[in-house]
């Protein structure tokens, strides 16, 4: 996954700035504060946000039933962090789009995974920047720590061990999910399945990247035909998405390679926090492009979590469109958008999540829309 601690910061600025922000359910920003612990994890959760409709309605569903209140302001949190991750994805893609072209033509370029490396750069900023050198949780200063002892990197690579070991041994469903994995999946149809014989690849990526296990994903198949649902070539769809398990030792061997793998080179971050490149700070615009420190939305945010109290004016001004140059900031605009169509939706008061800039075609209702819709469909809650 790109920019890791990049997509936690936005989100935690979200949570710092979306009390101030009109026409956003104050439900959202008091769930994320309570849970927002659990949040980090929906806030790197992949699928392009194709799991937080059937979500946030069983959330909304829910939400007045004692018993059930409890686990919808989890799974709340849970979303609204996912509308803050699909609102960084917007941005900072096209950042990295235009870093990487600007190093592969750079006099110089890096032997190095460039986009690993870019997205190293970005995390080590925001974690000086947003985290304060891990003083701001969840972190610490040992985050970033040079470990140049054997014994201490000895102790790393156990930890990861342990950490592997861990996600083996936890279970991807319990019973009480079924309900939300059929939800999902039949979102899944009616918006990806039709296209889904074009790019098999996908498919296996969407529907893994949920988490579902496999069972799961052969029942709701079986259940979906015996209905007659309509759809694509579903004996196809079943061998994309659950190969062959006579074939053991190669769906072992995928499995430690694809969905245990540690992506993340720590040892990377470590080195680029300690030893950043002037000519790569610069490259990447890692002071002007992709975070300006002067930017009103990114301002506000900091001045928030100083303990200080802007107006609300000046926060409300700090995120509308166009107020921020970097994408950074521009993030931290999209995201409020996000939260006020997340609001609309929770609301019962429209049937999609309209969001900017991702085009039309997918799970949640794209729109390039930036007016005050939103504003007004909720101003009697509010």
């Amino acid at each position: 996954m790109s920019d890791l601690l990049t997509h936690w910061a936005v989100m935690d600025d979200c949570r710092r700035l979306m009390p101030f922000v009109a026409g956003i359910a104050p439900e959202f920003g008091e769930s994320l504060n309570r849970h927002h612990y659990l949040a980090r994890l929906g806030s790197n959760t992949r699928t392009e946000g194709h799991w937080i409709p059937p979500i946030l309605r069983w959330t909304r569903q829910h939400w007045d039933d004692p018993a059930m209140h409890p686990e919808a302001e989890i799974k709340l949190a849970f979303c609204v962090a996912g509308l803050a991750h699909t609102a960084c994805d917007v941005e900072m893609k096209q950042l990295r789009i235009k870093t990487v072209l600007a190093e592969e033509n750079s006099p110089d370029p890096t032997p190095d995974d460039v986009e690993r490396l870019v997205y190293a750069y970005h995390d080590t900023h925001v974690f000086r920047k947003v985290y304060r050198d891990g003083a701001e949780e969840p972190f610490n200063t040992f985050m970033m720590a040079d470990i140049q002892t054997g014994a201490g990197q000895k102790l790393e690579k156990m930890a990861k061990a342990l950490f592997q070991l861990a996600m083996m041994g936890t279970r991807t469903m319990v019973q009480d999910e079924r309900e939300l994995d059929r939800d999902f999946l039949e979102g899944f149809v009616q918006d990806t399945a039709r296209r889904a014989l074009a790019s098999p690849d996908a498919v296996r990526r969407i529907i893994g990247s949920r988490g579902l296990c496999r069972q799961s994903i052969y029942d709701w198949l079986r259940e979906h035909r015996q209905r007659g649902g309509d759809g694509p070539d579903w004996d196809t769809i079943k061998a994309m998405v659950m190969p062959d398990m006579t074939d053991a030792k190669t769906r072992l061997d995928n499995l430690l390679l694809n969905e245990l793998r540690l992506y993340v080179d720590h040892q990377r971050l470590v080195r680029v926090y300690h030893q950043p490149d002037p000519a790569k700070m610069a490259l990447y615009g890692i002071e002007t492009e992709f975070y300006d420190a002067d930017d009103p939305a990114i301002r506000a945010a900091r001045a928030v979590q100083d303990g200080e109290a802007p107006p609300v004016d000046e926060i409300r001004a700090a995120v509308q469109p166009g107020a921020n140059r970097s994408y950074y900031g521009r993030a931290l605009e999209t995201a409020m958008e996000y939260q006020r169509q997340g609001t609309v939706y929770w609301l019962g008061k429209s049937q999609t999540i309209e969001t900017p800039n991702l085009g039309e075609g997918k799970a949640l209702q794209f729109r390039h829309r930036h007016d005050t819709e939103a504003d007004r469909l909720v101003e009697t809650r509010f």
